[in-house]
């Protein structure tokens, strides 16, 4: 045996004595078993005229279910660290006299011989199940009843390890055994300081129950359940031996702290055999993603049950999962996974199974990885950190975690992470995260890190994680980790730089890094928020980017945090919720419930267009303070007097003044008609008062400027005579509708997620059927999107072919809409030389301008947008082609 050298601890000595307890009354006892043994014992003990202050307590020889069941059978045994042979007899005497009386519930049926133990006996019971192979060996403490730990939180559980668990060893001992334990445990110090222990196995338990000798309640409660320990086990084992009868932990009563030494003891694979986890798997996706879970004609529980099966028993085999690639500048650049519904059942019934432990294992600091929202504890940690003289937060981001991750490091994090007894988790775990994937050309491309739309991805990031959040805990970096963000308190921005310094590298040990582009620094407030977010701002989160379904027929819905288009069962594609600023829906298609329910809650605009991007409506947020905001509005509206009324509407109309002005006359060869045209629109409009009279002088514009425009086109094709909308009667006309629309619609799902009215418009009248403050808004826009449809048509990128013409009218094609989509896009995040802003940006100016008037915040103001024409043309067009780099996906 190891250790065995040791003299002190063979000196060691206590008596046991079993007894076979049985509950005489047909009915369910209320309180757990664990008090009701205590009470019977130490009524008992007064019965057997057991001297005072003898030391005395129980463990259970089997786990106890919470409740006594009527007639069941009970074997426990009774401890004596120092009692003799005959106080041991008189105290199971006591336990017999009191059974005896009928009324006391339970019916002693065998009490065994008072036997005295050492570790050369226990040694003897168990070597043959408890020897030691070799250094990768481990050792279970299944806990069967509670070790108390005091307090007992999420940051006592993630930091307690050998140097812990050799403090409860030594103070157990040392009790009744004094120096002689110290002599024999303090050498040993150093070795279970540098035993590695798995805590996060542990669940808390707490039972009540009345007390027996006072009014009130008592409580039983601790750890219980498997804990994990490796290191130097032949140093470790002579004293866990011990312990095991003599349990851990500072409290007697009620047999807490006890537990049972195994060598090999699965955990989580038990999981992998139980049904229930499957069940709910399926329940859980059935809720959260639009894919069929049971193959057609199956019977759900027969499926699952050959699912749980082959779990079990380690014959799970990854399908290949299917990659979508973004449009190239787009947000996120990794691709997107759709994994096989078996395997996205059965790996989210494994993270259910792997969610406890792993919450457990993180400090206090890290909230966990919750995607999509934001964790309940961050406002409440901040606040701390602001009240403790630490007022300013670094933000600071991984960059592209998932995709960064080694997956040998991980590997080996598991192995560190998992009990070595859970073989079957842990190559389910393997297999899932080296899974196969299969891109559109059919070829595996290279995929280095986790797989992001995998269940498992974001706990497997936080096991990864976990040494970091350690050091961070433990070395004096103040740090509120939630998922791949971190939060940094410092007291001044001074203390930023060194704080992110040693952030980074720890984050470099690991291999990652921080995104330099999405790190600030802000200053709390008192109640530890972050000033500088608006949070009902219309302004999308950075990267954010609309989707465009434009698939005949396809059904868009949700996969997790996903939104998921498919077509029967072929997947057309995937992107990531917190990626979409916006969904738009071009002709029939169908859309799940789920999807209109996390557009809701995510206050994403929904709208639904035609084939051609006429919009036919948008699904906007139902709350108060949207509908608050709407009323507000229509109060402003009311209020306007006609002159304040006339000053918007001419401001809209001088922006399309100035955006013919900027982009159109220097590019004509004549520039007298449309100067002379401009200056009269100007002079007009100076007196002009009344929606009708204003009207009047912008469409009087728009008659010189629209042929002017046209003849800036080259080709024969897209000739037109005259603005006709929403007639189709010419391929132009019908390109500027198709883009006229898409500016439309944008602009309306703006300002509904904004709380506006779309029908009170300035210079549209509010009286019309339709969206007039849209209408109002579109206007000064209008100019870019002209000299978009000129650059695109001149430069052949839109051809004749991509409209054809059907019956009496004519009709963009589905490629050519793609193009115009895409296009669009980039012109939105173009910022031409010369400008302050991009469109978008300016489209959003306008719209907080409008948005903080009818919310009061002061008066109306709608300057016209700047709009200066690049020196050399073809530096404008080389800024228009690249714009800000970001495309939007159409699918």
């Amino acid at each position: 045996m190891p250790m065995m050298d040791s003299p002190d601890l063979s000196r060691i000595r206590w008596r046991t004595v079993r007894l076979v307890l049985q509950n005489s009354r047909h009915a369910c006892a209320r309180e757990h078993p664990l008090a009701i043994f205590d009470a019977i014992f130490k009524f008992a003990a007064r019965a057997g005229a057991v001297p005072d202050g003898t030391d005395w307590f129980f463990h259970p020889l089997a786990p106890l279910e919470p409740v006594i069941h009527a007639q069941a059978l009970y074997e426990l045994e009774l401890v004596f660290p120092q009692a003799t042979d005959a106080v041991c007899r008189s105290f199971v005497d006591g336990v017999r006299r009191w059974l005896d009386d009928p009324a006391h519930n339970f019916h002693l049926r065998d009490a065994g011989d008072v036997r005295e133990r050492c570790l050369d006996a226990v040694w003897q019971e168990q070597a043959h199940t408890l020897s030691i192979d070799n250094a990768e060996d481990e050792l279970c403490l299944d806990f069967l009843t509670p070790l108390s730990i005091k307090p007992v939180t999420q940051r006592t559980l993630a930091a307690f390890g050998g140097q812990a668990l050799f403090r409860l060893a030594a103070n157990r001992l040392r009790r009744w055994y004094g120096e002689e334990a110290d002599r024999a445990l303090e050498p040993l110090r150093p070795v279970f300081t540098a035993a590695r222990v798995l805590p996060w196995f542990w669940d808390y338990v707490e039972f009540r129950h009345k007390a027996k000798s006072r009014s009130g309640e008592q409580y039983i409660c601790g750890m219980q359940g498997p804990l994990y320990v490796r290191g130097a086990l032949d140093a470790l084992l002579p004293v866990l031996l011990i312990l095991q009868e003599l349990h851990l932990g500072p409290r007697k009563a009620a047999g807490q702290g006890a537990f049972r030494l195994y060598r090999h003891r699965p955990c989580l694979d038990r999981h992998l055999d139980e049904l229930a986890w499957y069940e709910n798997a399926f329940d859980q996706c059935q809720r959260d993603t639009d894919l069929p879970f049971c193959p057609d004609g199956a019977d759900r529980d027969v499926h699952l049950r050959q699912m749980r099966d082959r779990c079990a028993s380690g014959q799970w085999a990854h399908g290949s999962a299917r990659l979508f690639l973004p449009p190239r500048g787009s947000f996120p650049s990794r691709p997107v996974a759709v994994l096989p519904p078996d395997d996205l059942l059965a790996q989210t019934a494994v993270r259910t199974m792997l969610a406890d432990p792993v919450r457990k294992a993180l400090p206090a600091h890290v909230p966990g990885w919750r995607p999509g929202k934001k964790a309940r504890d961050i406002p409440a940690l901040l606040r701390k950190a602001a009240l403790e003289g630490r007022p300013c937060c670094v933000r600071a981001i991984i960059a592209d975690v998932f995709a960064h991750i080694p997956l040998q490091a991980l590997r080996e994090r598991l192995d560190a992470f998992l009990p070595r007894a859970d073989s079957t988790m842990r190559q389910f775990l393997y297999d899932a995260v080296t899974m196969p994937v299969q891109g559109h050309d059919g070829e595996p491309p290279q995929t280095p890190g986790l797989l992001p739309d995998s269940p498992l991805a974001p706990l497997l990031a936080d096991i990864y994680l976990q040494p970091l959040d350690q050091a961070l805990a433990t070395g004096g970096v103040p740090c509120i980790r939630h998922g791949d963000t971190f939060l940094l308190p410092v007291a001044t921005t001074h203390d930023a730089p060194p704080a992110l310094s040693r952030l980074e590298e720890h984050l470099a040990a690991l291999g990652l890094g921080l995104d330099p582009a999405r790190t600030k620094v802000a200053h709390l407030s008192s109640d530890g928020t972050d000033p500088d977010v608006e949070e009902d701002s219309v302004l999308p989160p950075a990267g954010r980017r609309p989707l465009y379904v434009q698939q005949a027929g396809a059904f868009v819905g949700m996969d997790g945090d996903s939104v998921l288009v498919r077509r029967g069962e072929d997947i057309l594609g995937k992107a990531p919720l917190h990626t979409v600023s916006g969904i738009f829906l071009h002709g029939a298609g169908a859309v799940s419930s789920r999807l209109v329910q996390r557009c809701v809650q995510e206050e994403l605009p929904l709208t639904f267009c035609s084939p051609a991007g006429w919009q036919y409506g948008t699904l906007f947020p139902c709350s108060r303070t949207w509908y608050g905001r709407i009323g507000r509005h229509a109060a402003r509206h009311a209020a306007l007097s006609p002159q304040e009324r006339d000053r918007a509407a001419r401001s809209l109309v001088m922006a399309k003044i100035q955006g013919a002005h900027s982009w159109l006359l220097p590019r004509l060869a004549d520039k007298a008609p449309l100067r002379a045209a401009l200056e009269r629109a100007a002079l007009s409009l100076d007196g002009a008062s009344g929606s009708r009279a204003i009207m009047g002088v912008e469409g009087a514009l728009a008659r010189v400027v629209f042929p002017l425009v046209n003849g800036l086109v080259r080709g024969e094709a897209f000739r037109s005579e005259r603005r006709l909308p929403r007639t189709g009667t010419d391929r132009w006309n019908t390109l500027l509708d198709a883009a006229y629309s898409l500016l439309f619609a944008r602009l309306q799902a703006l300002v509904q997620a904004a709380g506006l009215d779309p029908w009170l418009g300035f210079l549209h009248s509010p009286g019309d059927r339709y969206p007039s403050l849209v209408a109002d808004m579109q206007e000064p826009f209008r100019h870019r999107i002209d000299q978009m449809l000129v650059r695109l048509v001149n430069q052949n990128a839109l051809r004749p072919e991509h409209l054809r013409r059907d019956q009496a009218r004519w009709r963009l094609e589905k490629a050519g809409h793609a193009i115009l989509i895409r296009h669009f896009e980039c012109l939105l995040d173009t910022r031409f030389a010369g400008e302050d802003l991009s469109v978008r940006e300016g489209m959003l100016r306008q719209l907080n301008r409008v948005r903080g008037w009818a919310h009061g915040e002061g008066p109306l103001r709608l300057q016209p947008v700047p709009c200066r024409r690049d020196e050399d043309d073809a530096e404008a067009e080389g800024s228009y082609a690249h714009g800000g780099g970001h495309v939007s996906r159409c699918l």
